[in-house]
């Protein structure tokens, strides 16, 4: 009698252990996400006229204070194609992040807006274009993430002069459990006299990249 009551105590023993194991390993939800470390890389490019293109890698920390609103900071080096110059910034910025959609929305969304695009289409003559923006429409709901943000770098080149932009962008974001899948384009404006831009007027840049982000 005395070995089933302590066989019986310890089967609820590892019992409650187990209960309490499993309400702790929860699986992540990117809903309640509310900072992330991001890594991204890609170009730089002039706007105007025959232009130039830089190899751009960046990193950033984002966190939430208010809210959907958030500060980014990070660091950020790129190098003009096929030459010696570089530079290295400090982009700052503040952000609103309006959360995740679950992609059952997202899915309703998309079809939605593609049911609209086969009737407007349609009726304007341009059947041709239906199963494009259709096939856009559900690319573009898996990107259930996004960030909208405006700030400023400021940044040291290879002379050792200063350097200064403003930023505005967005961020475009897969979640996936821990990790986001990232495309992010931004435009640049120019507010000191580097780049080699000689031509005052030439002062817009536009960057897009690529990368990965850890959720927390």
């Amino acid at each position: 009698m005395k070995m089933k009551k302590t066989l019986l105590l310890a089967a609820l023993l590892v019992a409650g252990f187990l209960s309490a194991h499993a309400q702790q390993v929860v699986r992540f939800n990117p809903e309640y996400s509310s900072r992330d470390i991001r890594i991204d890389a890609g170009l730089l490019l002039l706007m105007e006229n025959e232009g130039w293109d830089a190899t751009l890698v960046q990193a950033h920390y984002t966190r939430n204070f208010l809210g959907p609103l958030a500060y980014r900071a990070g660091i950020q080096a790129f190098q003009l194609s096929g030459e010696s110059g570089f530079n290295i910034g400090v982009p700052l910025a503040i952000a609103y992040r309006p959360g995740v959609r679950s992609l059952g929305s997202s899915l309703v969304s998309a079809a939605e807006m593609s049911v609209f695009d086969a009737v407007w289409y349609g009726a304007s003559g341009r059947a041709d274009a239906i199963g494009t923006s259709i096939l856009a429409n559900f690319l573009t709901a898996i990107f259930r993430r996004s960030e909208y943000f405006a700030g400023f770098t400021p940044g040291i080149d290879h002379t050792g002069r200063f350097s200064l932009t403003a930023d505005l962008g967005f961020v475009l974001s897969i979640p996936i459990r821990r990790v986001g899948i990232n495309i992010t384009p931004a435009y640049h404006h120019v507010l000191t006299g580097n780049y080699d831009l000689a031509d005052t007027r030439r002062r817009s840049l536009f960057s897009i990249t690529a990368g990965i982000s850890y959720l927390f």
